[in-house]
């Protein structure tokens, strides 16, 4: 029987802020050395963030990151932006979807992580938890590549995927991880344990499969396109 592969997520508490420094570092140009020298700051207190050595970072410093970095504390934090809105001069909350990564772990399942080189998403917090009933912190962003779900989606396409469904009961629309990297597959349940895998395209054939043999790694729940 083949071993079950199991879904690895990275669970460090301070795992954001390390992707959101990162991508922002990216996007400025700098390297921990420039940006402490800049900030201020001692060159150790970069690293330990980007090394997951601080788990609470002094406010004063990291507010001199932040002011560097051209983002609140309050983002580096927490991924949410605070914006004026135009028509009643109030606060709304934006938040960050970051795009997916995953590679093999070393026990043979899918270490999923962000993707800091890829440009961000941003979403009002309020539509989000309306209106596709999610927390923020369980979106990722992922772009799909090739035409095995033709016509349904598209080559390109825009995916928001949530991490928390992961059991195809009602069937639906789910990234999986083939060991290789991720696929979008049409997922629905014939019995307890086991499942079908289908491409919405006919010229892929569909499976059956073991629901423990399947890296399931989140149900899509929202799509764009540009036409």
């Amino acid at each position: 029987m083949q071993e079950a592969l199991h879904i690895v997520q990275e669970s460090s508490v301070n795992r954001p802020l390390v992707a959101r420094l990162r991508a922002h570092m990216l996007r400025k140009g700098l390297n921990p050395k420039t940006l402490a020298e800049r900030a201020k700051v001692g060159r150790s207190f970069v690293y330990d963030i980007i090394n997951g050595k601080s788990t609470n970072p002094t406010s004063s410093k990291l507010t001199a990151i932040a002011e560097q970095l051209g983002v609140s504390v309050q983002y580096l934090l927490s991924g949410v932006h605070q914006v004026m809105g135009s028509r009643h001069a109030e606060w709304s909350d934006v938040v960050e979807i970051s795009s997916i990564s995953v590679e093999q772990s070393i026990s043979g399942g899918a270490l999923i992580s962000t993707d800091s080189e890829a440009k961000p998403y941003y979403f009002r917090n309020d539509w989000v938890r309306r209106k596709l009933n999610a927390h923020p912190e369980d979106l990722r962003a992922l772009n799909v590549k090739g035409d095995c779900m033709a016509p349904t989606l598209k080559d390109g396409d825009m995916l928001l995927i949530d991490m928390t469904l992961k059991l195809p009961n009602p069937p639906g629309i789910f990234v999986v991880f083939d060991g290789m990297g991720l696929s979008v597959k049409r997922l629905e349940m014939i019995s307890s344990d086991r499942l079908r895998v289908l491409s919405d395209n006919p010229q892929y054939s569909p499976y059956e499969s073991n629901l423990s043999s399947v890296n399931i790694v989140g149900k899509v729940v929202w799509l764009a396109r540009e036409f």
